[in-house]
C-alpha cells in the first residue's frame, strides 16, 4: 500500500481537471459545506421533483430545500445507517427536539419539514438487481460502495434500480434536481442518464477518485456531460463536487 506521502506526491502529479464554470447570476448554496450543493436560485418550487441519492448522515441539503421550496423530495439510500438517521430526524422533528449534525450546524426542522420528503431504502444503478454493497473500511464511518472502493470483505446485499425505472414507478417525466453521492457509481448512472436522454434539469454530484488514473475518468466524465448540453455553474475541483445545469434551462435563467 502507498504511504501518505506517497499518496499526496502521485495526487500532485496527476493531471488537473479543466472545467469552465459559469455561474449563473442567481443561484445559492444550501447544506453543510460537507453535504451542500449549489442550484439556481429560481429552479424550484412546490411542483418540482427533487431526487436525492446516497443520503449518509448529512442530509442538510434535502432538509434546506424543502424548507426553502417545499418540492417532492425523494431520498434513496440503502444504507441501514442512513436510514436510521433519518427516523432519528423525524422522529425528533415530531416531538419537537432539535438534532444537531456538527459542531456549528443544527438541522433547521419545522412541523411541515417532512410532509412531501419520502425516505427508500434503495440503491441507484445502471440495471435493476441485487447487489453486495461493501462496508467501509473504517467502520465509524458511514459511506457503503457498490464498486468495492476500499477493498473490503465485509457487504450487504442491497437492491439497485435505473434511475428511469425508478421516475416511471413514481409517474415522473422531469426530475428538477438529481443529488449524487454514491461512491464510485457515479460513472455508470451518469452514462446511463445521457445514453437514455432522461429528462434531468439540474445534476449535482459528487465524484469519486477509481482506478489507476481517476482524474482522466473524471474529465472523461465531465466531458460527456458538457457535450451532453450540461453547464457547470459550480465546482470545487479539490473536494469534486459539481453542478451541472441543462442549457436549455441555464438559458431560461439567465
Amino acid at each position: 500500500m502507498l504511504t501518505i506521502i506517497q499518496r499526496k506526491i502521485k495526487k500532485w502529479l496527476e493531471p488537473k481537471l479543466i472545467l469552465d464554470i459559469k455561474p449563473l447570476r442567481e443561484q445559492i448554496h444550501l447544506g453543510t459545506e460537507y453535504g451542500g450543493y449549489t442550484l439556481p436560485t429560481k429552479l424550484l418550487n412546490e411542483n418540482s421533483v427533487y431526487y436525492a441519492v446516497g443520503a449518509g448522515e448529512d442530509i442538510s441539503l434535502d432538509i434546506e430545500i424543502s424548507n426553502k421550496y417545499n418540492p417532492h423530495v425523494f431520498i434513496f439510500d440503502p444504507t441501514p445507517r442512513a436510514k436510521a438517521h433519518f427516523d432519528t430526524l423525524k422522529d425528533n422533528t415530531t416531538k419537537g427536539i432539535q438534532t444537531p449534525l456538527y459542531k456549528n450546524y443544527t438541522y433547521p426542522t419545522n412541523s411541515t419539514t417532512f410532509q412531501k420528503i419520502h425516505f427508500e431504502f434503495l440503491g441507484l444503478w445502471n440495471e435493476k438487481t441485487t447487489m453486495k454493497f461493501f462496508v467501509p473500511a473504517n467502520e465509524t464511518h458511514v459511506s457503503h460502495s457498490l464498486l468495492n472502493m476500499q477493498s473490503t470483505e465485509k457487504y450487504i446485499e442491497v437492491e439497485v434500480d435505473t434511475l428511469d425505472n425508478l421516475m416511471q414507478t413514481r409517474n415522473h417525466q422531469t426530475i428538477d434536481m438529481l443529488k449524487m453521492d454514491i461512491e464510485g457509481a457515479e460513472f455508470a448512472v451518469i452514462d446511463d442518464i445521457l445514453d437514455k436522454k432522461l429528462d434531468v434539469k439540474l445534476i449535482c454530484l459528487e465524484y469519486h477518485r477509481q482506478g489507476e488514473k481517476p482524474i482522466e475518468k473524471i474529465q472523461e466524465s465531465i466531458n460527456k456531460l458538457l457535450k451532453n448540453n450540461y453547464i457547470a455553474i459550480q465546482g470545487d475541483k479539490n473536494m469534486l463536487t459539481f453542478s451541472f445545469l441543462r442549457k436549455d434551462v441555464y438559458d431560461s435563467l439567465k
